[in-house]
């Protein structure tokens, strides 16, 4: 559920309105401030500047179109060899 939020969240960056520039402006501040990598805040990471620009649909538009659908393939291959795993077999 949280990989699905994930990709709503990142594609509604994709249309580059100002409806979508103004919702990830509020979606990073929300745990913007928190230090991740070495003085990098959140809000940095994830947005790649002190501010949303054209970087920003870059980098996002990848995370969107690559990361999650793997993150996601791999998610359900993981359940499915777990649930292959778990279902026994009758003994002959």
């Amino acid at each position: 559920m949280i990989v699905a939020f994930a990709a709503g969240f990142t594609g509604y960056l994709l249309p580059w309105d100002e409806l979508s520039l103004w919702a990830v402006s509020v979606g990073t501040n929300m745990h913007g401030y928190t230090p991740i990598l070495r003085g990098h805040t959140a809000r940095f990471v994830l947005v790649g500047s002190s501010e949303v620009g054209s970087g920003t649909i870059d980098r996002w538009f990848w995370v969107h179109v690559a990361a999650i659908p793997l993150i996601m393939v791999a998610a359900l291959t993981a359940l499915l060899v777990a649930g292959r795993r778990t279902r026994r077999r009758p003994a002959p």
